[in-house]
């Protein structure tokens, strides 16, 4: 599937998964750059994170970067369980204005 001339046409490449594969939902775990970019472009529901009790690696990295919003997204808990090993699972709303 190609959509978009120069650059990937995000919202496009979704409604073409949902319409010719009857998609309603997509898991991405592929880095902050996706992320971000998917967040920006109002294309995201839900937020599904594991926390897990460790801190390993020396350079810091994000969840969502480049997201072009002036605006803080705002986040609604619908979700808070703790895993074996002291994992926690976190799942957000994404809040919307009622005009969107």
């Amino acid at each position: 599937m190609v959509t978009g001339e120069e650059h990937v046409d995000l919202r496009e490449a979704l409604e073409v998964l949902n319409k010719k594969y009857k998609a309603r939902t997509v898991l991405v775990d592929n880095g902050s750059g996706l992320n971000g970019a998917l967040l920006g472009q109002d294309l995201v529901d839900e937020i599904s994170l594991i926390i897990m009790p460790l801190q390993i690696g020396k350079e810091v990295d994000t969840l969502f970067s480049n997201i072009g919003k002036t605006k803080p997204i705002e986040l609604e808990l619908l979700k808070c369980e703790k895993l074996e090993k002291d994992n926690v699972w976190l799942v957000y709303k994404i809040k919307r204005s009622p005009d969107k």
